[in-house]
């Protein structure tokens, strides 16, 4: 018999203790750790087994990892570095389930003052599940717990084994995860969760700042010019490192970094091969962002190890940890440096942090993980830190200046893939390095779950998006589609028939996925000006009112027939009605919302078009344009569409008339009028509703004025107490849905509208 997790095969649901293990092969972001911590919890329960141990590195346990645990299991998780406490969970034999660190283990089974503590529980039979066992069970420590523990059983998850491929050296010899933990127990590996959609896939751009022609400065102090390098030569410090390089990385970061963010809705890492390089990267960053309003400069924070040595390649077997700023390995002069990058940060967030002390810089590298998780900080400069375990939604790009490979390539591109909203349809990786090659090879390994002959190729097209030309022809394809069933944007209305009309919806809906995907390549807005993809921007947005228009359409007509569909049947008929084929349509409505939506257009961004048409209505073809500019963006916008008649009277009844005592008082005088006017409006459409309906004016609008302020719809009941004429019993729920759909009405239209 075996347990599943979330659809997924995970260990035996009784485990014949033997000196054996295995290990499970579950990708990055398939939400592997919480699904070892439940299987940890149900093989504590089985009566065959004395103690289980969830290990896990103490740089993966932060605060939001150990909330999730402690709400599996009430105070499961000891975050403290007391090994004393762990000691006493070990020798209590109620406490069956210990969430302990690999480094308390450690010390708890190998100093003196606590082994010889430990020695009852040595002979007992303890199964340890290992989280992210590629990282943690690779040196001493783990033939420590096997000579420790003489009646053991080990499960490692990891969601990149080492295999003979990417083997590591240990002092042992060359490991790899099956020689530590046997056969696969299970996978479910990263081609898997796309197909589930439980992660992204990547686009991968490779971008060389060095043109052939290009001078290369070497170590020797020589010059050649770069088409006349190898690879190694390319990567040579004196190169990789000069000022001049980076400059041309920071400023095409700069220019990349609007699309692949969507205007910073997202964030980026940036990772680099060493501390050194870093910090030409930041001081780069600095300078090239100078002369900035602050509101235009990213944020850029980094973190990383204060001692002696770099790793120019990242394995993701490295200990990333927070290292000890107290550690007498400390270089000076990188310390210097990271005192002042701290420094920045504290001058930035209004933060206190001191890089010198050990305790200050641990709440330091929190507060970063924190604030990268909730968007705060634009671009996390790192060399290994980070890189692997950390688990951030929002973050949607890397870029990437620094040798990658293997498991360590898989890990750092897998910071960006995990699944957030519907405009993060991917994870951006931009490549500074020739890492192609690599790229290809970690994938052979870490994405093909059989290790079939010749599957590489169908494997990296399902990890790795179609370059941007293949796009942009898949992009023109979908557009001759959407003008097969609809020549111009006019031509919807002529669209009469259901099947047409729900035709149009579906491919103008594909058509939207793909200029979403696209928008993350800076190319693909000079393309669109350009004319050469079929279809202009211009003609995109008449397409997006025409689906507004008709998606409502046919969402009132499925309203109406739901309305009068029989809400009971004959069980001997064999069920209900047919579902229509509107019914039966999956609209996705909010994903497709999601990616109309454009996050500068809100009331704020409208009133201030307005106030520059005030302004410039001395010019009467250029307020014209203006103003149609304000209609058309009102038109196209999912949420605002609905107050465009609003903006409209306001502009052409109100405006002209408004005459502030100064050019000066525009901006405040067009606001606090448009307030008054909103006021005004509101007020005459409840009474003209109320009117309609028969309504007690001022009883009508309580329920309205409850209704927006605790956004609950009243009941039935409620609204019949405002007629003033009641109608029958067989219609009163009708009228009752009829008053809720006008009180929902006149919200869309007059709520949010102040500011």
């Amino acid at each position: 018999m075996t347990h599943t997790f979330s659809g997924q095969v995970i260990l035996p649901a009784s485990v014949c203790l033997g000196n054996y293990s295995h290990f499970i092969w579950h990708t990055t972001g398939s939400g592997k750790t919480l699904t070892s911590f439940k299987a940890s919890q149900i093989l504590s329960q089985d009566p065959h087994v004395d103690k289980v141990l969830f290990v896990v590195d103490r740089r993966d346990l932060d605060y939001q990892t150990a909330l999730e645990f402690n709400a599996f299991s009430a105070n499961s998780v000891d975050t403290t570095e007391n090994t004393k406490k762990l000691v006493e969970q070990l020798n209590d034999d109620a406490c069956k389930l210990i969430v302990t660190t690999i480094q308390k283990l450690n010390a708890a089974i190998s100093k003196t003052q606590f082994k010889d503590q430990c020695k009852d529980v040595a002979s007992k039979k303890v199964v340890f599940i290992f989280d992210e066992c590629h990282r943690s069970q690779f040196g001493e420590t783990h033939q420590r717990i096997c000579d420790f523990f003489s009646h053991r059983q080990m499960f490692g998850f990891t969601g990149t084994p080492i295999f003979d491929a990417n083997t590591v050296k240990t002092k042992y010899g060359n490991k790899t995860t099956r020689d530590l933990f046997g056969e696969a127990l299970h996978k479910y590996v990263i081609t898997d969760a796309i197909k589930d959609r439980n992660v992204l896939r990547f686009s991968v751009e490779y971008r060389d700042m060095v043109k052939p022609d290009d001078l290369v400065q070497l170590e020797d102090g020589s010059q050649a010019k770069a088409s006349t390098l190898n690879n190694e030569q390319l990567n040579d410090k004196a190169f990789i490192n000069a000022p001049q390089r980076v400059d041309k990385v920071v400023n095409d970061i700069l220019a990349l970094h609007p699309s692949k963010t969507f205007h910073r809705e997202y964030t980026a890492m940036l990772c680099v091969s060493s501390v050194d390089l870093l910090r030409v990267y930041y001081e780069s960053f600095k300078k090239l962002q100078a002369d900035l309003p602050d509101e235009e400069k990213l944020k850029v924070a980094t973190i990383f190890s204060s001692g002696p040595d770099d790793s120019g390649e990242f394995t993701g077997l490295e200990d990333t940890s927070v290292p000890s700023v107290n550690d007498r390995n400390v270089d000076a002069g990188r310390m210097e440096f990271l005192k002042a990058c701290v420094s920045d940060y504290n001058r930035l967030y209004t933060t206190s942090y001191d890089a010198a002390d050990s305790k200050s810089f641990y709440e330091y590298y929190q507060d970063l993980s924190r604030r990268v998780k909730s968007k705060e900080v634009d671009i996390l400069l790192v060399v290994n830190m980070f890189l692997t375990g950390f688990d951030s939604p929002p973050l949607n790009t890397l870029y990437v200046d620094k040798n990658l490979k293997h498991h360590g390539l898989i890990q750092a591109f897998s910071r960006t893939n995990r699944v957030f909203d519907a405009k993060k349809s991917h994870g951006n990786i931009v490549c500074y390095r020739r890492l192609k090659d690599a790229t290809d090879e970690a994938l052979s390994i870490f994405a093909n779950r059989d290790a079939k002959a010749g599957g590489i190729d169908e494997v990296i097209s399902t990890v790795i998006m179609k370059p941007y030309p293949d796009l942009i022809d898949s992009f023109r394809e979908e557009v001759a589609q959407l003008k097969a069933i609809a020549k111009t944007p006019d031509a919807v209305d002529e669209l009469y028939k259901e099947e047409e009309q729900l035709n149009f919806l579906a491919k103008f809906r594909d058509v939207l996925r793909m200029q979403n995907t696209l928008k993350t390549f800076n190319e693909f807005s000079e393309d669109l000006e350009g004319a050469t993809l079929g279809i202009d921007e211009q003609t995109l947005l008449d397409y997006q009112s025409k689906y507004l228009d008709k998606r409502e359409e046919v969402e009132a007509a499925e309203r109406e027939r739901r309305k009068k569909k029989p809400t009971t049947t004959d069980p001997g008929e064999g069920g209900g009605e047919d579902e229509s084929e509107a019914e039966q349509f999956k609209f996705d409505f909010d994903f497709e919302i999601d990616l109309i939506k454009r996050d500068e257009v809100n009331v704020t961004y409208i009133l201030n078009l307005i106030e520059k048409l005030k302004q410039g209505e001395s010019n009467q073809k250029n307020y014209d344009l203006t103003r149609d500019m304000i209609l058309n963006v009102l038109q196209t916008d999912p949420e605002l569409r609905h107050k465009k008649q609003l903006f409209q009277d306001f502009i052409d009844t109100k405006l002209p008339k408004l005459k502030p005592d100064s050019e000066d008082q525009v901006e405040g005088f067009v606001k606090q009028q448009f307030n008054k006017f909103v006021v005004e409006k509101r007020k005459e459409a409840i009474e003209l509703a109320c009117q309609e309906m028969n309504a007690d004016t001022d009883g009508f609008k309580a329920l309205y004025e409850e209704y927006i302020y605790r956004n609950r719809l009243p009941d039935i009941k409620e609204l019949l107490n405002v007629l003033s004429v009641k109608p029958k019993i067989t219609a009163r729920k009708a009228v009752a849905e009829q008053m809720r759909e006008k009180m929902e009405e006149l919200a869309t239209v007059y709520e949010s509208s102040e500011t």
